[in-house]
């Protein structure tokens, strides 16, 4: 079985060690950089991460988010915090008068059932495939979500159209 980290995609076994099945872990790099953030904070942490990264609150509201997901966004952290995700991300179903999380588009929303799964089984999830319908048009991608502390930081990578 192959082993790579889930933040860096590092290979944590050596190469010819796989029977084509592939676990997640965590690299000594992304774990000091951990360690880190406990000492520097969490934003400081979320920062050398070069992949967009959200930490978002039980309610589904975002609390902060680092500098590439704010480049991904188009965003300023005052665009991000303390605002419910759907809003963040622009999805078309957030503006409905439920609100977002509340409207009947939420209950399939996988963005929002992963990370609320992750809150109710404190387990992470790796590359989750996911969509939105946002008011520029129809996004695909795939999530990564990791519990920490009691809020769960949601990683958002792009679907690479070759795989």
């Amino acid at each position: 079985m192959e082993r790579i980290c889930a933040w860096c995609q590092k290979r944590l076994t050596p190469s010819g060690n796989s029977n084509g099945a592939t676990t997640h872990g965590i690299c000594q790099s992304c774990q000091d950089k951990l360690f880190v953030a406990k000492r520097y904070g969490l934003k400081d942490f979320l920062d050398t991460i070069d992949k967009p990264l959200l930490l978002v609150k039980d309610d589904g509201t975002i609390c902060t988010g680092n500098k590439t997901a704010e480049n991904m966004l188009g965003k300023t952290l005052p665009d991000i915090e303390g605002f419910p995700g759907g809003i963040v991300v622009e999805c078309v179903h957030a503006v409905l008068p439920e609100g977002c999380g509340h409207a009947i588009h939420c209950v399939g929303c996988t963005v929002r059932q992963t990370v609320m799964t992750t809150f109710d089984t404190n387990q992470p999830t790796i590359k989750v495939p996911a969509s939105l319908d946002t008011h520029t048009g129809h996004v695909d991608f795939h999530i990564s979500t990791i519990p920490v502390n009691g809020y769960v930081i949601l990683r958002v990578d792009a679907v690479n159209p070759t795989s």
